[in-house]
């Protein structure tokens, strides 16, 4: 019996999400192997779930997938140790690792997080155009949020008033799995325009731009992902999307 993998590191996953992963086992004999999957018994142990049932069979010199899914309930680094054991000879058992380090799920997410908001040119006295933040409910509860100015942020020469409106106008309503392509798709993106702006291709990087923009828009809410032919995943969980209006004025210089 030979076993593909030895180690499985499911990286940062997030608390009650689920991710799959799968096993090979192959029968190195001219006999059927018949194989059991032992786990620890821990609590933990108990986020990992055999889909195929815990006891299989393989045919002579055949191979076997063991597809198994990871639902972690409770935050931490994770670390569990299957047993695939060879019911006709235990002694030729291999243990296979399993890692993880599952993150608190968190309850919203600024879509703009970590991008600079500009409001242009500011003009002492007049506002300033609207700038839109969108933040979402990534949580299957109603929450309510509040937005307000960091006590400390201050400008030696300027002195500004910021204006906060909601946006009623209705987004929207992407699933998580939907949002893990998108983010997924955003990084791709963002690396080949990378790669672009080094070698100097003007007409990829407007193309990247573009695509870039409207997966931007797709996160936002700005509209729906179209995925046709896609089976509804019972599992997905819809998440909502506020947007806020911002904008500055008056402005009083301190000079």
């Amino acid at each position: 019996m030979n076993v593909n993998q030895k180690n499985i590191n499911f990286g940062r996953i997030a608390a009650s999400s689920k991710s799959s992963k799968r096993l090979i086992v192959q029968n190195m004999s001219a006999t059927p192997l018949v194989y059991s999957v032992e786990k620890t018994g821990s609590i933990s142990s108990g986020f990992l779930q055999i889909k195929e049932g815990e006891v299989g069979v393989v045919k002579a010199f055949g191979t076997k997938e063991i597809c198994f899914q990871f639902q972690p309930t409770l935050a931490g680094p994770f670390e569990e140790k299957l047993k695939i054991i060879n019911v006709q000879d235990t002694e030729n058992s291999v243990s296979v690792t399993i890692k993880a380090k599952v993150v608190k799920r968190e309850t919203f997410k600024l879509l703009q997080s970590g991008q600079t908001i500009s409001f242009g040119k500011c003009l002492v006295g007049d506002k300033t155009d609207e700038v839109k933040i969108a933040v979402r409910n990534t949580s299957r509860k109603k929450r309510e949020y509040v937005i307000q100015l960091d006590p400390n942020f201050t400008i030696s020469s300027l002195r500004p008033i910021f204006y906060f409106s909601v946006d009623d106008t209705p987004t929207a309503i992407i699933t998580q799995a939907q949002e893990k392509k998108l983010d997924e798709e955003l990084e791709k993106l963002e690396h080949k325009l990378r790669i672009a702006v080094t070698k100097k291709k003007s007409d990829k990087i407007v193309k990247l731009n573009a695509k870039i923009s409207q997966v931007k828009a797709l996160l936002a809410g700005e509209q729906l992902p179209k995925e046709p032919g896609t089976p509804a995943d019972s599992d997905a969980e819809a998440t909502g999307i506020i947007q806020f209006c911002i904008t500055s004025a008056p402005i009083e210089t301190l000079e």
